[in-house]
């Protein structure tokens, strides 16, 4: 199941996608994207038992497209 996220750099926020479980990647992106190698936070933002929730990763690919990688997968089990 996909949750709506937001991803943060500094505490601004550069845009939306989706995150789920198990996954390293933000689905449906868009906003700024932060390039290869850039450290963010990612937060859970769907309303839920995750909302508020966040993680650190690095991103390891994608920067114009609809899609990013990160180096750490989503830890919140049905999100």
């Amino acid at each position: 199941m996909a949750s709506t996220c937001a991803l943060y750099k500094h505490g601004i926020q550069l845009g939306t996608g989706s995150c789920s479980d198990g996954s390293a990647s933000i689905t449906s992106y868009s906003g700024t994207a932060p390039g290869p190698g850039r450290n963010v936070q990612v937060v859970v933002t769907q309303a839920g038992t995750h909302s508020g929730r966040s993680w650190n990763a690095r991103v390891t690919a994608g920067s114009g497209g609809a899609t990013l990688t990160l180096s750490e997968k989503c830890p919140y089990v049905g999100a």
